[in-house]
């Protein structure tokens, strides 16, 4: 799996809002605004900024400080995104964590 854009979770702006980088230029595209609520991180990017991209997604990350990585995730392979509403699928799951619906993998 390759990285065509990505995000700086790292490099806060003045605004509270961390760019989105072309990874092939190494320039970013523009920023968004990163939502935090207890252990989770939500960060919505308009397909705008990732060149009017379809939308299918296969995505990974890695976790940790910006001198090693501690976790990964997911633990095997990448999570696989469609449109704007993708399908079940085998291996995913549904669980309850802190009171809020998670899907993750088996």
């Amino acid at each position: 799996m390759g990285v065509e854009y990505y995000v700086d979770l790292f490099g806060y702006n003045a605004d509270s809002t961390v760019f989105v980088y072309d990874a092939l230029a190494g320039t970013p595209t523009g920023s968004v605004r990163p939502r935090f609520q207890g252990r989770r991180i939500t960060v919505r990017v308009p397909r705008a900024l990732l060149g009017n991209d379809d939308g299918f997604l296969n995505a990974a990350t890695v976790v940790g400080s910006e001198s090693e990585p501690t976790d990964i995730a997911p633990e095997n392979g990448h999570v696989r995104v469609g449109g704007a509403s993708p399908a079940p699928r085998a291996g995913v799951s549904a669980a309850r964590v802190g009171g809020q619906a998670h899907r993750g993998w088996r």
